[in-house]
């Protein structure tokens, strides 16, 4: 990060990143797992001796694709819920957190806007 850039986190951004993830991430994951199923190689694809030798590790292989994309398909839909419960308590902060007007207790005439909640001690 370059010196003297501040970066703030909104509820907003966070939808935003729960957007993306949705209608980006999540179906280009769903492709890819499509695709596994278009490269079967079937019958003496592989040749009579690769049929032996590389037919089998070549199934295993589209296996672990498959259960790899699915693995990421449930990774991301847990992102997105956990998200959601992020936006809705940073969002509850941000409300709470706006300036409140008080008034001073030795004046009760007098008030003051101050940032954020405001607990007299």
């Amino acid at each position: 990060m370059a010196p003297q850039q501040e970066k703030y986190v909104t509820s907003e951004g966070i939808a935003s990143v729960q957007k993306t993830i949705n209608t980006d991430t999540k179906p280009f994951y769903a492709a890819i797992h499509r695709y596994v199923d278009d490269t079967n190689v079937d019958g003496l694809g592989f040749g009579l001796i690769g049929m032996l030798f590389l037919s089998g590790a070549y199934k295993q292989v589209q296996e672990d694709m498959r259960g790899f994309m699915k693995d990421a398909d449930e990774v991301l839909t847990s992102w997105v819920d956990g998200l959601e419960r992020i936006k809705k308590v940073w969002r509850a902060a941000e409300d709470a957190s706006g300036p409140v007007q008080v008034a001073d207790p030795r004046d009760p005439g007098k008030k003051y806007t101050v940032p954020g909640p405001v607990r007299y001690r």
